[in-house]
């Protein structure tokens, strides 16, 4: 269930990407079933080219990580690591997006509790989705460390 925080930042982040070209995807252990169930409901699906899951439930057992799927995502797309923002609320992103050199958001209020994501060491540790597009409009500017959302 996507709270209305989370829809909120989404749509932020759906106007910035007709604005600015940004593409969205979604990585998951979930099934690519239940994910596409979920955005259709919420009337999101549009704000997102992507949808990187498992195609059916024991999958996520046998098939590969998510790492391992985003990975071959980036590359697939021609796409430079340190220009991709991973953005999650369990430290298994955080430590994905690290791994591929990609810049690394963390959201509170999520899976993972504050402090645990902090431990990550995120790149930006945000309370609001939509604090992402002042991140993605400062990035060229500013270092991580510059801004500050906690």
């Amino acid at each position: 269930m996507f709270s209305l925080q989370f829809i909120r930042g989404l749509i932020g982040l759906g106007i910035l990407e007709v604005e600015n070209k940004v593409e969205s995807i979604i990585f998951s252990n979930h099934t690519l079933y239940g994910i596409t169930k979920q955005l259709e409901r919420l009337k999101i699906s549009k704000y997102f080219s992507s949808v990187l899951a498992n195609t059916e439930l024991d999958t996520s057992f046998k098939g590969k990580t998510k790492e391992e799927k985003l990975k071959y995502y980036i590359k697939s797309q021609q796409l430079q690591f340190d220009q991709v923002l991973v953005i999650g609320d369990t430290t298994e992103e955080i430590e994905i997006g690290k791994a591929l050199g990609a810049i690394t958001i963390a959201i509170t209020d999520g899976y993972n509790s504050t402090s645990r994501l902090k431990m990550a060491k995120p790149d930006f540790l945000i309370t609001d989705l939509a604090q992402v597009i002042l991140i993605i409009k400062n990035l060229n500017t500013l270092s991580p460390r510059q801004i500050n959302f906690t």
